[in-house]
């Protein structure tokens, strides 16, 4: 795929002297961090929810239990009495 860009000066000075340096092409450098750039952000994106739906439902307790753990463990308390 061919793509065009266009930099301001400033930006394609660095883009040339990193080039440089490291002996790569422009347009090697730029696919290299275009790719690390793209490949960070749609690691980040993900909700937690995303990261955890697998466990979503794993469990058996409570409804409640997240929000209202202070009574569930006084009605234990009280019990053991």
């Amino acid at each position: 795929m061919i793509f065009t860009v266009r930099l301001d000066e400033e930006l394609g000075r660095l883009l040339t002297r990193a080039a440089r340096k490291l002996k790569v092409k422009k347009s090697e450098l730029v696919r290299v961090a275009l790719r690390e750039y793209l490949s960070r952000e749609v690691e980040e994106a993900a909700r937690p929810f995303d990261l955890v739906s697998d466990l979503v439902g794993a469990v058996e307790g409570p409804p409640d239990l997240s929000w209202n753990p202070k009574g569930y463990i006084e009605r234990r308390l009280r019990i053991g009495d």
